[in-house]
């Protein structure tokens, strides 16, 4: 389902669509179509594990009855919430009707394959290597530029904002591109302060998962599902 704004356009063959806001403004996003093959084929290759035969249909659902859809695709359909009810009835004359208990072993057989997304750590997942990443504390306000650490907390060096607490957004971020396990050196570095005591202090306050004593301690957080 989609709810995307503005006149929409899928661009054949190249697996995107645009789109043309009312201000002229033109932006391109990956098209549904793609997104409704790689389902399929995720659901194709669960239901061959679980020895399960049965078509597997898609269709883009918009969720504005206001959008406007300039080109149309040729893959899959493209309906409104509305639509969706007339749609299923036509699949119903199409196809042939799975049993009942068959229905409810799909359902439960789903509902125990499921999984929560966790897309963390983004660097190990979209490839990217660490070493480009920017040291430093970013201001909580402009986000324009780093933070400093001057007398217990931080200043933007551009707008001059205070925040006392900016390194926690800091933190949370490295475990979110980087992951595993962070000490008090590799914090060190990743927030660009020299003070041990400081690192302790912060790390310790955040009630992240302990491991070790003195320097071999190690942190972790733990993302909830």
């Amino acid at each position: 389902m989609k709810n995307i704004a503005g006149e929409m356009s899928f661009l054949a063959g190249t697996g995107q669509i645009s789109r043309v806001l009312e201000n002229g403004q033109i932006d391109h996003f990956e098209s549904p179509m793609v997104q409704i093959d790689r389902n399929s084929d995720l659901l194709f290759d669960l239901f061959r594990l679980k020895d399960i035969h049965m078509p597997i249909l898609g269709a883009a659902v918009l969720s504005n009855s206001t959008q406007k859809v300039n080109v149309q695709p040729n893959q899959y359909p493209v309906l409104f919430l509305g639509e969706i009810p007339t749609f299923i009835k036509r699949q119903i004359k199409n196809h042939t009707v799975i049993e009942s208990n068959q229905a409810k072993k799909i359902a439960e057989i789903l509902v125990e394959e499921h999984q929560p997304f966790n897309p963390f750590p983004i660097c190990n997942r979209w490839n990217v290597d660490t070493a480009f990443l920017k040291k430093g504390v970013f201001c909580t306000k402009c986000s324009a530029c780093m933070m400093k650490r001057r007398f217990r907390t931080w200043v933007c060096e551009a707008c001059f904002h205070r925040d006392p607490y900016a390194h926690i957004q800091a933190i949370k971020e490295w475990f979110m591109l980087i992951g595993g396990e962070i000490t008090n050196k590799k914090c060190r570095e990743f927030l660009d302060v020299q003070s041990y005591q400081l690192v302790y202090r912060v790390l310790k306050e955040m009630n992240l998962r302990v491991e070790g004593t003195g320097k071999k301690t190690k942190y972790k957080m733990v993302f909830r599902e």
